[in-house]
């Protein structure tokens, strides 16, 4: 196991509240050996606390907030984490985050686009890719379905021969949850620092636009999901619009279950 065995959540400006509760408890379960902790704008700053992070992780929100609250030191301790060999974690608004650039609800009366500093991710993210999307609301709140690389996988289960934690080469089908976020576009389709983990399977458009990317950043590694893998369904309120939702999501818990311990393993982190 790594020796940084803290990972942070994210936890001020810009996130909302369900989501920090539950990238928090997914990661309880997920993470054994890892004490998981929350990090506010104002310690990532002052940089102490990332010399002993395993992973920073950062959820649903908006980020702009994010930005704000940061700022530009907040940014650049960040990106000197992960390029000096960290491991980070953006979820739908903090994938937005470490893009190069955004373009979210483009020509719509939420558009936010522009360049973003964190720039792990070489290329664009563009959402949201479901309609719908409201602040504070279920509205835009869709099950995503992704389908991952199995090429991806297969690379992993090749190293794990000698590992408990075994990740089976092929892994089904999984609904999400999904509420705002976007898909992944290139600036250069040859670079070799992205892999593309999985893609969406029910876009609107028709087009399998890549849902969760994989890049390498210095000695480090960084890992953007548009679709909410974290959460997790039987803590979702029914009652509030999500009631076609949560039944796919339960449909494939096995799947999720296998996406999320992939999702750690490109990490760097191990359950056991």
């Amino acid at each position: 196991m790594d020796q940084r065995k803290a990972i942070y959540v994210y936890h001020g400006k810009g996130v909302s509240k369900e989501a920090t509760e539950m990238l928090f408890e997914s990661l309880k379960t997920m993470c054994g050996n890892y004490k998981i902790c929350l990090i506010s704008p104002e310690e990532i700053r002052k940089g102490d606390l990332l010399r002993t992070a395993a992973l920073l992780a950062i959820g649903g929100g908006y980020d702009t907030g994010y930005i704000q609250a940061l700022q530009t030191d907040g940014m650049l301790n960040i990106k000197n984490y992960v390029e000096g060999g960290g491991s980070y974690l953006g979820i739908c608004a903090g994938a937005y985050l470490a893009c190069r650039r955004i373009e979210f609800d483009k020509g719509g009366k939420f558009e936010v686009c522009g360049n973003r500093d964190l720039g792990f991710f070489p290329g664009v993210c563009i959402g949201p890719t479901f309609p719908g999307f409201l602040y504070d609301s279920e509205s835009g709140a869709h099950a995503a379905q992704i389908k991952t690389d199995v090429a991806m996988v297969t690379n992993i289960s090749s190293t794990d021969q000698d590992n408990k934690d075994i990740i089976p080469k092929d892994i089904a089908d999984t609904y999400l949850y999904f509420n705002g976020g976007g898909h992944f576009s290139l600036d250069d389709e040859t670079t070799e620092n992205v892999k593309i983990i999985a893609r969406y399977n029910n876009s609107p458009d028709g087009i399998p636009h890549p849902a969760a990317v994989w890049c390498k950043v210095g000695r480090g590694v960084a890992v953007l999901s548009g679709p909410h893998f974290e959460y997790i369904a039987d803590k979702l309120n029914p009652s509030i619009g999500l009631n076609t939702v949560i039944p796919k999501i339960k449909q494939t818990l096995l799947s999720r279950n296998l996406f999320y311990r992939t999702i750690l393993k490109l990490l760097k982190i191990s359950k056991l």
